[in-house]
């Protein structure tokens, strides 16, 4: 057994697949998995240990055993199951090309389960104290909880090459204007590093106060995935937490951040 780390939208876990790289040899026996033809099934040293796969069924194109392909939600419904390991395959340069979907046996679905068990659930998380931080953004302003305590603290955890994280910017702008003469801070806590940062920000202006290199305490709360927005109250109490991006997210954060107002 061969064990991927990878960060998903939605959800992360453990994907397991089996050793040894193999040419797709079904390929020629059926017509439907055309789309594997010249690539390998990868192991583990050939991705990297903490690798980011986008694995939304955009960035990369996800089928199952047959050939039908997966995308947004039907793809999220059959992840989270937990009934299916993916199996990733590049091309000769290591790049990922396509992503199968193989039915989990018992001792994955158990392995996955139990990768799941380390994730802190949105139930747990609310109501607690939220972690310690301090941080200084792209301007050189500094930040930390202690700081900001008696303020509405939005913690939003991206990274520019997760296509969900770009999508949902215009609509977190909006709401920076509409609470910008309340007490309420708003953080992008970024995983990429400060040049990367500022490039991506000359196309697609972020309101938030944006954070470089902030994967500490991405890991620190063990998210399962991004985006990952993160309401802190006045009382450095955790009052709210999503993760993904949908219709309603935004819409439901802007609630949660009115109700800490009795707006």
């Amino acid at each position: 057994m061969k064990l991927f780390k990878t960060i998903i939208l939605l959800l992360s876990f453990s994907l397991i697949t089996t050793s040894g790289i193999a040419q797709c040899e079904s390929c020629s026996k059926n017509p439907e998995l055309e789309f594997l033809k010249g690539l390998q099934k990868a192991e583990q040293d050939e991705l990297g240990k903490d690798r980011l796969i986008m694995l939304d069924g955009e960035s990369i194109p996800v089928y199952d055993q047959k050939g039908k392909r997966f995308k947004g939600m039907e793809l999220m419904k059959q992840l989270s199951s937990g009934e299916y390991s993916p199996d990733m395959y590049v091309n000769e340069k290591k790049v990922i090309q396509a992503i199968v979907l193989q039915k989990a046996t018992e001792k994955e679905m158990l392995g996955m389960k139990k990768m799941m068990s380390n994730f802190p659930s949105k139930q747990k998380l609310l109501g607690e104290k939220a972690l310690v931080f301090s941080f200084t953004d792209l301007n050189d302003q500094s930040y930390s909880l202690s700081s900001l305590k008696e303020k509405v603290i939005v913690l939003n955890f991206w990274f520019t090459d997760c296509p969900p994280c770009v999508s949902e910017i215009p609509e977190l702008n909006q709401l920076v204007q509409k609470y910008k003469d309340q007490e309420v801070v708003f953080l992008g806590l970024a995983l990429d590093n400060a040049v990367k940062l500022k490039i991506f920000l000359l196309k697609h202006p972020f309101a938030y106060r944006i954070i470089p290199e902030a994967k500490c305490l991405a890991d620190a709360y063990r998210l399962p995935g991004y985006p990952t927005q993160i309401v802190i109250d006045k009382h450095s109490i955790i009052a709210y937490k999503n993760t993904g991006y949908g219709p309603q997210t935004v819409s439901d954060l802007d609630q949660r951040i009115s109700e800490l107002f009795d707006l």
